[in-house]
């Protein structure tokens, strides 16, 4: 899946064998003179995509929320694409939606 197919309200999980996973890489927050960045005390968070190689992935379901483009980096870039999962709000990188899919359905089409 690309972000370019992504759509507001959009249902989707990990392909294959792929799940969804909590991720702490650090937040970088622009630093006095704007024009560097420097490790943030708190977190954003994250999700990212890792592969299971000797068992069963979780296929857990995430709701695509949008994409903001902020003033902080995470993941290397300032722009995030936002979804709801597991109950809250999580932030991804565009370079995992290669293991995504969209969940077919009625209501996700």
């Amino acid at each position: 899946m690309k972000v370019g197919d992504l759509k507001e309200g959009m249902l989707v999980r990990a392909k294959g064998n792929w799940e969804i996973i909590d991720c702490d890489w650090p937040m970088f927050v622009p630093s006095r003179n704007s024009k560097s960045f420097k490790k943030s005390k708190r977190d954003a968070p994250g999700v990212t995509c890792s592969h299971c190689w000797d068992r069963v992935p979780n296929k857990e379901v995430m709701i695509f929320v949008g994409t903001t483009d902020d003033d902080w980096k995470w993941g290397g870039v300032k722009r995030h694409h936002r979804f709801l999962w597991k109950g809250k709000g999580v932030i991804m990188t565009g370079y995992d939606m290669r293991y995504l899919e969209p969940i077919e359905g009625e209501d996700n089409e």
